[in-house]
């Protein structure tokens, strides 16, 4: 892949002029942000003075606060807010990423994995209430068809008690992807996080041994990895040779990097990987200058951690394996 200084001087030689032009466009709106502000403080200060000399109570300074704020946010968000610059701002660096990177991978901003792609990988037994996403990236890397997006998936919790609030509970927030491989698993693999169960101590050990719904339980000889992960699989020589040192060493890299927890399965000719980031990607703030360096180092991060998913899995190790 790429290196970002490379990306980074694409962008300066490609995209310097329609960046630059977003840039003045999030300069315009808070310039007018600014303005507006200024206006209602003269008013405020007019309103004082004129309290000081009459006898208009000085407590209508707070009718005048009011009204003017009112009429601001208004005035600013129907003449000068650009809800559009985001959008446009992803559609432009993103899309020229995606393109720079590889010409054969497809972007859309609106896109993400479908619902039924997410329940087949069995990753998250709970069924969510609210399923979306968006991002959405396809195409192949090295001959295995791939697609990938972020993904949202939370459920309506109910608590008990007198007011029986609703809330929303989060299942997953993160890059969800998907890859065809050449090969059909002979039976179901999972990789998940162990966090859930070091919360649950002794108990927490005993569900993680004998979870029957996942298959059998197989113990990692890397001790870092078995710290961080479980590992269960219906055919066990299977779930045995897809734990190589090299596939762990990897999977451990790709939590350290990304700072997140890891879920991964491996059902059919599919492999399934969720990257738990609890973020946005490829998010911007218009409080800041869309020129900065950080914005386009994120967004490259984003897009590596992804990219490079399958080769830290080493699916082609693993093929070599089975067909010895």
């Amino acid at each position: 892949m790429k290196s970002f200084n490379e990306f980074r001087s694409f962008i300066a030689e490609q995209l310097k002029d329609e960046l630059d032009g977003l840039e003045e466009r999030r300069n315009k709106m808070f310039t007018w942000k600014a303005k507006l502000g200024a206006f209602l403080g003269v008013a405020v200060i007019i309103h004082w003075g004129v309290s000081l000399f009459t006898s208009l109570p000085t407590y209508t300074i707070l009718i005048t606060i009011a009204f003017g704020t009112a009429i601001a946010y208004f005035v600013f968000n129907k003449y000068f807010l650009d809800l559009a610059i985001p959008s446009n701002f992803k559609d432009l660096i993103v899309k020229s990423l995606v393109s720079f990177v590889d010409p054969s991978l497809q972007y859309n901003p609106t896109g993400y994995i479908p619902y039924e792609d997410y329940q087949a990988s069995e990753l998250f037994l709970l069924k969510p209430d609210h399923f979306t996403g968006d991002d959405l990236i396809e195409g192949s890397m090295d001959g295995i068809p791939i697609k990938f997006s972020e993904l949202i998936s939370s459920y309506e919790k109910q608590h008990l008690g007198v007011s029986k609030n609703k809330a929303w509970e989060m299942i997953f927030h993160g890059l969800f992807l998907v890859a065809e491989i050449p090969y059909d698993f002979k039976g179901k693999i999972f990789v998940l996080s162990s966090t859930i169960y070091k919360h649950l101590g002794y108990a927490g050990r005993l569900i993680q041994k004998h979870n029957f719904l996942r298959g059998n339980y197989i113990l990692p000889k890397n001790l870092d990895f078995r710290d961080n992960f479980v590992v269960y699989a219906e055919n066990l020589l299977e779930g045995e040779l897809i734990l190589t040192d090299d596939f762990m060493d990897k999977i451990l890299k790709l939590k350290k990097i990304t700072k997140a927890e890891v879920y991964i399965s491996m059902i059919g000719n599919k492999v399934y990987v969720g990257v738990n980031l609890n973020r946005e990607i490829f998010k911007i703030s218009l409080n800041k200058p869309l020129t900065r360096v950080e914005y386009l180092k994120s967004f490259y991060n984003d897009l590596y951690y992804m990219l490079t998913v399958i080769e830290e899995l080493n699916l082609e190790a693993f093929l070599e394996n089975q067909e010895n």
